[in-house]
């Protein structure tokens, strides 16, 4: 009888569900996550860790296993990384400091694309880029909020969804299908869809531009922002959100 109970007890311990984590999502580009200092790096050759909170990133490695690190060689440019009560972040200061990449992570001019992220607006810019795939090309894929709304934007047109209030944290996630015009695009604020307030609808992004970057889209959209960690992949998956939510003390 003893033999049985343990047994029965080493059964429903291996039972117990496991935390689900963004590497088991299916169609997975790219995953940043600030709250693991051993992806954080003070120079762009990633030779000199982060260890304690008010350093520069240099490099911030990609988690997803697809080799998407965003560096920064230029010192003067790069975000801080901060920590405080159980929570960490980059901050980046609106006026240079970007992260980037010469890639567009295997993406088509049109894809299927989301991008989900736990952050906190804190400039007054009109229209900050989060993150912008082939950066500085008509047609590109980039992803922003400002006074002018949380958008998607494409230098050709844009997909507006209201004005966000700077200094709170949200969970932001901006969804595409593939082969679908500006119209068609999506932005959820704390899990919620939010409408449309302006769009072209029917332009269509082009950009084949293999250039990523991350605060920044040229001298005038640079984005004052904290950035609790970021999931690029090819669709929206709720348990994304729930777990980045936790990670940027939002419930969505």
């Amino acid at each position: 009888m003893l033999g049985l109970g343990l047994g029965g007890f080493g059964l429903d311990a291996r039972r117990v569900a496991q935390p689900w984590s963004p590497a088991s999502m299916a169609g997975l580009l790219a995953w940043y996550d600030p709250s693991d200092l051993s992806t954080l790096w003070q120079d762009a050759e990633m030779t000199t860790p982060i260890t304690a909170s008010g350093q520069p990133v240099g490099a911030i490695r990609d988690k997803s296993g697809n080799g998407h690190h965003l560096t920064q060689a230029t010192a003067s440019r790069r975000p801080m990384y901060q920590a405080s009560g159980g929570r960490h972040w980059l901050q980046s200061d609106g006026v240079d400091d970007a992260l980037g990449i010469a890639s567009r992570y295997g993406l088509g001019a049109n894809p299927a694309l989301s991008i989900t992220a736990g952050m906190r607006w804190l400039g007054s810019e009109a229209d900050g880029r989060l993150l912008s795939i082939g950066y500085g090309a008509t047609g590109n894929l980039s992803v922003g909020t400002g006074t002018s709304g949380s958008a998607w934007r494409h230098s050709n047109g844009n997909t507006i969804f209201g004005t966000p209030t700077a200094g709170l944290d949200v969970l932001a996630t901006w969804a595409r299908e593939a082969d679908v015009a500006y119209g068609a695009e999506q932005f959820w604020r704390n899990g919620v869809p939010q409408a449309i307030t302006f769009s072209a609808v029917t332009a269509l992004p082009s950009s084949t531009d293999a250039n990523t970057t991350a605060f920044s889209f040229g001298a005038a959209n640079y984005l004052t922002a904290r950035l609790y960690g970021m999931i690029i992949a090819n669709a929206r998956l709720p348990q994304a959100e729930t777990w980045m939510a936790a990670k940027s003390g939002v419930t969505p």
